[in-house]
């Protein structure tokens, strides 16, 4: 069985009425977003267990620092496939969670994926690792084998718990606040996901958490009213409040100059550092100049992003932009209201001239490759921004 994403998964194990039947024995939960894993282990242990029985029925075995493996065993992967080869008590499967998996020497690993293969119809076995730690660009630590994760997929299947994208992340906020009774303005669900989606490019995870937290917030602040707006959402969101950063984007998109010069001023009076705010805002910049460029890229092409992809569409695209463009189908009409406003000729201008703002943020010169022949202030972050927004948006060169 192919490698399955965490939606993927979730679909599958949705309706409890045959779900028993349609679980593999094992399940390996890979990948950086560790509120996921929770939420597959949580749904995977409720199809398995008659809650009567689940303390009879359930092990869980840590490997990690804190391990209840006893001293004396020496080979953890002999205990877990003597605690998965049990037969349940009285629920449909015997359930064996081990976290921290990857913790295990290479040699373990393989013999763990020898072991899969024997199990039977009664088990299931779901193995956790860790989300992964770098140091200098590379994994640090151990990492799960390819062979075992080659293993796995043959007899069982692999969940990939990456952090959602921005769509994902907006249907899973709208669901959130919909089961409580709630329902969001478009805009309030757009700024949740994101927010959760900054958070997790900021620290690598945590988008869900994120997502979830602000959710739960916006829930009690409105108490038994049953509508969210944007006011809600700016009185209580500090980041949506405080930065306007993504209505900043689609100002400059649309070259509304007079809104986004008001909102380049509430960032700047926000009370975070010019410089901080300055240099996040240009590399948000120049990504939703990328997106215009994709976006007018689609709209030439008569792409939606949903559905496949033509194949002769996969070549030109790199697997990133493909997988935005399917990824985030549902603003695909906005960009390209917005790339409608610009020539291929001014993205590309703009995105240079993104570069020029942020060479002089760092007391470089930009150099007439760039074409960048207006005056670009070199040192003062504040003006460096006010000016370069008012450029975007007037067209100015």
């Amino acid at each position: 069985m192919p490698d399955q994403s965490y939606a993927q998964v979730m679909a599958a194990v949705r309706s409890k009425s045959a779900a028993a039947a349609q679980l593999s024995t094992v399940y390996l939960l890979a990948g950086s977003d560790d509120s996921l894993k929770r939420e597959v282990v949580a749904r995977l242990q409720d199809m398995a267990l008659d809650p009567g029985f689940a303390d009879f029925d359930r092990e869980s075995i840590d490997l990690g620092p804190g391990s209840n493996i006893p001293d004396g065993e020496s080979d953890p992967a002999l205990r877990i496939l003597g605690a998965a080869g049990m037969a349940p008590f009285m629920s449909p499967r015997r359930v064996v969670l081990v976290t921290s998996v990857q913790r295990l020497p290479k040699e373990r690993q393989l013999a763990l994926a020898e072991g899969v293969k024997q199990l039977g119809a009664v088990t299931l076995l779901i193995l956790v690792a860790d989300a992964p730690e770098f140091e200098a660009g590379r994994p640090k630590g151990r990492q799960i084998e390819t062979s075992f994760k080659k293993a796995v997929a043959t007899f069982g299947t692999v969940v990939n718990c990456d952090s959602p994208q921005a769509a994902d992340l907006r249907a899973r906020a709208e669901d959130l606040l919909v089961g409580w009774g709630k329902i969001a303005e478009p805009r309030v669900l757009d700024a949740l996901a994101e927010h959760a989606a900054a958070v997790c490019a900021n620290a690598g995870s945590g988008a869900v958490s994120t997502l979830t937290r602000e959710c739960e917030k916006l829930r009690s602040y409105v108490g038994e009213r049953e509508a969210i707006t944007m006011a809600d959402a700016d009185a209580l969101m500090p980041d949506v409040a405080q930065e306007n950063i993504f209505r900043l984007l689609d100002a400059v998109g649309l070259r509304n100059t007079r809104q986004a010069m008001a909102y380049v001023e509430a960032m700047l009076a926000s009370g975070d550092r010019p410089d901080g705010a300055v240099a996040r805002t240009l590399v948000m910049l120049q990504r939703h100049v990328r997106m215009l460029m994709l976006a007018k890229f689609a709209s030439e092409k008569h792409l939606t992003g949903r559905g496949p992809l033509p194949e002769s569409v996969q070549e030109i695209l790199t697997s990133e932009l493909a997988s935005t463009l399917t990824g985030q189908a549902y603003r695909m009409p906005n960009y390209m209201k917005q790339a409608a406003k610009y020539s291929w000729d001014d993205l590309i201008w703009a995105s240079n001239r993104i570069l020029a703002s942020d060479l002089a943020m760092k007391g470089i010169a930009a150099p007439q490759s760039l074409g960048a022949s207006s005056p670009v202030p070199s040192d003062d972050p504040a003006s460096n921004l006010r000016v370069l927004v008012a450029q975007l948006c007037a067209g100015i060169k």
